[in-house]
């Protein structure tokens, strides 16, 4: 590992197992990449307060890289050291379009997840199952996600 000084990691399925658990190989690795000054990171499209405190607590995980590539986060510090968002009216546009073809959708402002309550109630049929809990306990849900966009600054 003499030349690797950046590892980033998927959560689901790659970090976590099907039970959201570090398997004891997993957490080795990454403390022993750790301890070898590699920098270690989740790569997520959940929001950094959506990251498990079980990858956050490694000693040696500092940073993250989350919302889907749009934002990198020292998580010592809070700090945001890569923010980009979409523009509210883009953010609206894409939002409108992808609506129309359902599913589970969320819209990520300053480091929270949003959805409508509408979504969440006709959508959690096709949240895997293992995904559910965190599905409901990180959302918050809206009535207009229109109104939220507007009036929550990103």
């Amino acid at each position: 590992m003499k030349d690797i000084r950046l590892v980033a990691l998927d959560l689901d399925g790659t970090v976590f197992n099907d039970k959201k658990e570090i398997t004891p190989r997993t957490l080795a690795a990454i403390r022993a990449a750790c301890a070898r000054g590699v920098a270690v990171l989740p790569a997520t499209g959940r929001t950094a307060s959506g990251i498990p405190a079980a990858f956050t607590s490694i000693p040696g995980v500092r940073y993250a890289l989350t919302s889907n590539g749009a934002s990198v986060v020292d998580l010592t510090t809070g700090e945001k050291l890569v923010n980009q968002p979409f523009g509210t009216e883009q953010a609206l546009k894409i939002y409108d379009l992808l609506e129309q073809g359902g599913g589970m959708m969320s819209i990520f402002i300053g480091g929270k997840s949003y959805t409508t309550r509408a979504n969440a109630e006709n959508h959690m049929d096709v949240v895997p199952e293992n995904l559910k809990s965190y599905f409901r306990t990180t959302r918050i849900e809206v009535d207009d996600m229109h109104a939220t966009l507007r009036t929550h600054a990103h």
